[in-house]
């Protein structure tokens, strides 16, 4: 979740989340694995238990893929935590990959966040329910969408929707920048958006910003920075959205406005007449990172240092599972200088 600091021309009263996806920016969103594909999921909750007394529970879901070796349940991403709401739509999706021939056994758990200043240790957050599924019938389902329920100790506590997106374009690792206004708004109680993309069918949210309060009759919120492959995919004509909530503590937002839009329309600004007020997209612009290769095409030069760890832990060099093998064709250290 993004970091949230006080305006000086806004009042803040909640934190942005999604953004900088690392996720999206790192090597696994480019599958090219042979029988493999980059999949990412997308999920949402409905008529989530309320594990809370005085107010309703903060869920957060996390996503465990099966080790094939000893059957146990490793951790391969989580969402984002959303404080009292029993229908969350997560913003922050999970990159997995996606094996043809293989079955891929998964578990989604559901958690109320009950210390969120250590949110790592489960132990300490109250569980709402659990759902294990193959990978496979998320990528077959009917439009691509999968309901499954939360079940705890046999009782259900409510739905997961999982929503399975293939990403079948090679994307880059750019950064779009843009800054959202809000002129002459009309309500004097805090307001956020969510930026949401289109894979055609459905709207997921990429961005939710920080929840302000208008200050001197406007609103300013922080400027954004999303991967342009999580916000559209690299292609600026796909239908963005931007939804305009009016923000209550207690979880019960209301949506006031939606618009849709591309982002080649805004590339220049673009200002709309709302009815809580003019909305100003300024600012708006593509940084292009630039990959690996491309440096090194740019005459990025590379200087080499190599140094090897010849520890007792790393067993006898006569053990053919030694990273110290005498056998160079299997010494992993060998192989990697080799390159």
């Amino acid at each position: 979740m993004c970091g949230c600091t006080t305006s000086s021309d806004a009042t803040t009263e909640s934190a942005a989340v999604g953004g900088d996806n690392e996720e999206l920016l790192e090597s696994q969103l480019y599958a090219d694995d042979g029988l493999c594909t980059t999949t990412e999921i997308h999920v949402s909750c409905q008529n989530l238990a309320d594990k809370d007394v005085f107010s309703k529970s903060d869920p957060f879901a996390v996503l465990y893929f099966k080790n094939k070796k000893n059957g146990q349940w490793v951790e391969t991403g989580r969402t984002e935590v959303i404080d009292d709401n029993l229908n969350p739509v997560f913003v922050k999706s999970i990159i997995v990959k996606y094996f043809f021939e293989e079955r891929q056994p998964m578990r989604f758990e559901v958690y109320d966040a009950d210390d969120k200043k250590d949110l790592r240790n489960l132990k300490k957050q109250e569980f709402i329910g659990a759902a294990e599924f193959a990978l496979h019938e998320a990528i077959r389902a009917k439009d691509q969408i999968l309901r499954l329920p939360l079940v705890d100790k046999g009782k259900s506590n409510g739905t997961i929707i999982l929503h399975a997106e293939e990403v079948k374009e090679k994307l880059s690792s750019n950064l779009a920048h843009m800054t959202i206004e809000c002129y002459g708004a009309v309500k004097n109680s805090p307001m956020f958006y969510r930026l949401l993309r289109s894979d055609g069918n459905s709207f997921f949210p990429v961005y939710q910003s920080e929840a302000c309060r208008r200050r001197n009759g406007n609103i300013k919120w922080h400027k954004v920075k999303i991967p342009t492959a999580g916000l559209f995919r690299d292609d600026q004509s796909k239908p963005l959205r931007i939804e305009l909530y009016e923000y209550f503590s207690n979880g019960n937002h209301k949506l006031l406005e939606t618009r849709d839009f591309q982002f080649v329309s805004i590339i220049d600004g673009f200002k709309w007449e709302s009815k809580v007020g003019v909305i100003v997209f300024k600012d708006v612009s593509v940084e292009k990172r630039a990959s690996f290769l491309e440096y090194l095409f740019g005459g990025c030069q590379i200087s080499l240092a190599i140094a090897i760890d010849f520890t007792a832990s790393n067993n006898d060099p006569d053990m053919p599972n030694s990273l110290h093998s005498t056998n160079l064709q299997k010494n992993q250290y060998v192989q990697a200088i080799r390159g």
